[in-house]
């Protein structure tokens, strides 16, 4: 795992915790609907950056700017 991988997660997790929060803050079905809706592209967003980590080299430079959202492509 590279420090930018760890970086990654520890920035999903923080995200993660954002949204338990604003649940607590708000436990009525719209409070549940907007963190649902807050969820879903953070989660997809997650599969598919571990994805691409676990498929190519994260070591090297393009595919940590990809991470980064730098895609020189």
């Amino acid at each position: 795992m590279t420090g930018l991988e760890l970086l990654f997660d520890v920035v999903f997790v923080l995200a993660l915790a954002q949204l338990s929060t604003l649940l607590e803050e708000d436990t009525s079905w719209t409070g549940a609907v907007q963190t649902l809706i807050l969820l879903l592209p953070l989660s997809v967003i997650w599969a598919v950056t571990a994805e691409e980590c676990d498929k190519y080299d994260p070591q090297q430079l393009p595919i940590q700017l990809l991470v980064l959202g730098l895609d020189p492509f």
